[in-house]
């Protein structure tokens, strides 16, 4: 009298265990990037600047830092009355011969660590070309590119 239907229309087990397997490897790739991320935020060095000029055309800044800073993670910023008409990494004016090239290079003290990139460490200095067309508002900025954190500011006047 009564008939009973069948339907098996279920996921078989076999789909369904890889699916939970492959469920649960992208949740945990997803929990582990979030905690991986989590603990790595960097935070900015410490740095005092000393203008002085000991070269009638160029700007010397000393700086003086406890924490090492990698370069990729600093920008220099140069402003005249308010408005940047120069910026750049650190790292791009690593060295660089002012006298022929562009208008600030980083001199690195301690040149090159053991695994072969230089730092922002105790004892370097900034040198910033003297710009004669650039009157007392012109201005040195560092500033550490994860945060937007300006490090150190310094007030250049053309003397």
């Amino acid at each position: 009298m009564f008939r009973r239907i069948s339907r098996n229309n279920a996921v078989s087990p076999v789909i369904a265990t890889v699916l939970l397997v492959a469920m649960t490897v992208a949740i945990g790739a997803v929990i582990y990037m979030w905690v991986a991320d989590y603990g790595t935020s960097k935070s900015a060095p410490r740095v005092h600047g000393t203008l002085s000029s000991t070269d009638p055309n160029t700007y010397r800044i000393d700086l003086t830092t406890q924490d090492k800073g990698c370069l990729d993670d600093l920008m220099y910023l140069l402003q005249r009355n308010g408005t940047t008409f120069e910026e750049g990494k650190l790292s791009d004016v690593y060295n660089l011969n002012i006298s022929i090239w562009g208008n600030v290079s980083f001199v690195d003290v301690d040149k090159v660590d053991s695994d072969g990139y230089g730092y922002l460490s105790n004892g370097d200095s900034i040198l910033v070309k003297k710009q004669s067309d650039l009157l007392s508002l012109y201005v040195f900025k560092l500033i550490f590119v994860p945060t937007s954190e300006a490090l150190i500011s310094v007030d250049l006047a053309v003397k």
